[in-house]
């Protein structure tokens, strides 16, 4: 019998971490805010993920003061780093995702 390749499923935390690196490499170029759609399609690496779950990381990150909303529509909401996301990702966030690396492996 072959051998099946096992999936990984990745935590919500690696998730967060994933998608604020995106953004923090990609906000230096620009000056508007991501949308869902673009980090479901854009971010590097990071295997394809349900609408609902991205959408509960995003709202994490608000509510936690990390992405303040932008500019907000019936079919799309824009997103940016705060300053506190930034200090929190710069003291904690780049740390906790070393580690998770290397627990992933």
């Amino acid at each position: 019998m072959p051998h099946k390749k096992r999936n990984i499923r990745n935590s919500r935390e690696w998730l967060y971490l994933r998608l604020f690196e995106y953004m923090l490499r990609a906000a230096r170029a620009r000056s508007e805010g991501f949308s869902k759609y673009e980090l479901m399609t854009k971010v590097p690496n990071l295997p394809s993920q349900r609408q609902d779950r991205m959408s509960e990381i995003l709202e994490k990150m608000v509510e936690l003061n990390h992405l303040k909303i932008v500019f907000e529509a019936p079919n799309a909401t824009y997103y940016n780093i705060t300053n506190e996301g930034r200090e929190w990702y710069h003291d904690l966030g780049r740390k906790f995702k070393t580690f998770s690396e290397m627990i992933r492996k």
